[in-house]
């Protein structure tokens, strides 16, 4: 991976969930610009008992970023939705249409954090 690109993760917010050596969760938020965010999460399959815990974790975690944070979710994963919503994101953008890697539609969300 080119160094530049990262020198440029590294400066990012981002953190990683382990369970006996084994990555659950990784997420964060890439800043575009001050005051402007774009959040990004990986889950596991495995990391449905640790949700809780992971969702303080983010809502923590997202409390640290001021300004605004944006995030889409696939219009066809209802868990996600559920979940932007317990982290405090609001629909923006109702049909995001052909907006994923594989041409799927998104919802678009955002949290402002003052």
């Amino acid at each position: 991976m080119d160094t530049e690109l990262l020198m440029a993760l590294e400066k990012q917010n981002s953190w990683t969930v382990v369970l006996d050596g084994n990555p659950l969760a990784c997420g964060g938020t890439i800043q575009h610009w001050n005051g402007r965010h774009m959040a990004w999460v990986c889950l596991t399959v495995k990391t449905g008992p640790h949700m809780g815990f992971i969702t303080r974790a983010v809502r923590k975690a997202l409390s640290r970023v001021q300004g605004r944070i944006e995030m889409s979710v696939r219009k066809d994963f209802e868990a996600g939705h559920r979940w932007a919503r317990m982290l405090g994101f609001r629909v923006e953008t109702p049909l995001m249409e052909a907006y994923g890697p594989e041409g799927e539609d998104h919802v678009g969300y955002v949290r402002i954090e003052r």
